[in-house]
């Protein structure tokens, strides 16, 4: 059955781009809207069909910290969840531990020591010019206050992974401070916990990774690039990715890393590609696509296939010309895609050209045009 759609035919004779001129057709806004009609400009694009690797969200390892215990004790109080989004600094969990009381400790003893060292070393190394003192006294007093020197150094270096510098000159002045055998477990960088294995009671041995922690604002995509493809892609070039599953969702990424092993059984090579996301809705894991194109390959005016239509066996586009006007112009074609046309003719300023609903424009048009 032929569907008859309400119709103002309008003939306009102008200067014509090629050959004789066409007549455009007017529509009502109901006919547009039936048909799906939009139109949108000429951009610059790459003309080619595109090599498709597979890929997936990673995370940066850059970018990941994991926190670990430098003592082993007992988990007092776990302070976060996994998933949950922490700051710099933030206590994640406290660990008590005698081992911490004994650091501590021991590193008040060697700074108590190393101060009482070098002040016999100083009042010595003040004499021997005087020939106050002798010689022995002065090399055992400096020999004391190296291996106290040493001693502080070293307890002083465990002491750091329990206490902040300020709190160790506060323990060391007497200023009271909380239990010497609890250490607060922070985060190293803002981010999200992405493990956890530290909960409350529980024992933790001497070295033990208890959470690790992402920023996940920036993720990479690792991308297994097919040989035809490992030829042209360089650090720097932009790549699109989509997902294959679930809702569609499309992104771009910079290409930083190309690896030089080639995988024997995929015959592919693993790149590395960045991409930022402040809403943080890409999943660590997440398979997707990724369109590889020659960055060499200059990009040209171009339109979708779809806005292509054959009148009098030559391709022509609809130019949008205001008021629901369009306008049948023949084009001239250069490379072409898949999805994609190379436009090589002259087309007018700012033209807006039919992209979707092109087929259905041109059987109203002939429908109109044979009445």
């Amino acid at each position: 059955m032929k569907t008859h759609f309400s119709l103002l035919l309008v003939l306009v004779f102008q200067t014509p781009l090629r050959g004789e001129p066409l007549p455009a057709i007017t529509l009502d806004e109901r006919t547009v809207g039936a048909l799906g009609i939009t139109a949108s400009p000429v951009t610059p694009q790459r003309v080619a069909d595109p090599v498709t690797a597979t890929a997936h969200v990673g995370l940066d390892p850059a970018r990941t910290r994991s926190v670990a215990t430098f003592f082993s004790g007992q988990i007092a109080r776990d302070l976060v969840q996994a998933g949950q989004t922490v700051e710099a600094g933030q206590p994640l969990a406290v660990l008590k531990s005698r081992e911490v009381a004994e650091a501590l400790t021991r590193w008040v003893e060697a700074d108590s020591k190393l101060a009482s060292a070098r002040q016999i070393y100083e009042r010595e190394r003040e004499l021997r010019p005087q020939q106050l003192t002798t010689e022995d006294d002065f090399l055992t007093a400096r020999a004391a206050y190296q291996e106290a020197k040493a001693q502080q150094t070293a307890a002083l270096q465990k002491a750091l992974f329990a206490r902040s510098q300020t709190d160790l000159e506060a323990l060391r002045d007497g200023d009271s401070l909380p239990d010497l055998t609890e250490i607060t477990l922070t985060s190293p960088i803002t981010g999200t916990i992405i493990q956890k294995s530290a909960y409350a009671g529980d024992a933790v041995e001497l070295n033990s990774e208890l959470f690790e922690v992402a920023d996940l604002t920036s993720l990479l995509i690792e991308i297994q690039v097919p040989l035809k493809a490992a030829s042209f892609l360089q650090t720097g070039d932009s790549v699109e990715f989509h997902t294959v599953v679930g809702e569609h969702r499309k992104q771009s990424a910079t290409v930083e890393r190309l690896e030089s092993t080639l995988n024997p059984q995929a015959l592919t090579v693993q790149a590395f590609a960045r991409f930022d996301q402040a809403e943080g809705s890409w999943i660590v894991g997440t398979p997707v696509q990724v369109h590889l194109f020659d960055s060499d390959l200059k990009a040209a005016p171009a339109v979708p296939r779809t806005a292509l239509v054959t009148i009098a066996g030559t391709p022509h586009l609809f130019l949008s010309q205001g008021n629901k006007q369009f306008q049948p112009i023949a084009v001239s074609l250069g490379r072409t895609s898949q999805t994609l046309a190379e436009i090589t003719s002259e087309l007018p300023a700012d033209a807006q050209v039919v992209g979707t609903g092109a087929n259905l424009l041109l059987a109203a048009w002939e429908d109109a045009t044979n009445q």
